[in-house]
């Protein structure tokens, strides 16, 4: 399972903004868009900054 689109359905359940989440991170929207929508790799480094900039555990996302 790919953790981009999981990702995406928790931001949109707390009403998280994706343009918020991108500039937090530093990157562009349309990277977050990419790796949300599962057409960009996520790198750990990535996973790690985006769980940081959204304020949730890195093992929330993370099959067991």
């Amino acid at each position: 399972m790919e953790v981009g689109p999981v990702i995406k359905a928790y931001m949109e359940a707390h009403g998280i903004k994706q343009i918020f989440v991108a500039k937090k991170c530093g990157w562009t929207a349309q990277r977050l868009s990419n790796v949300l929508n599962g057409k960009s790799p996520l790198t750990v480094e990535d996973y790690k900054a985006l769980c940081k900039c959204i304020g949730v555990p890195y093992e929330l996302f993370l099959d067991d």
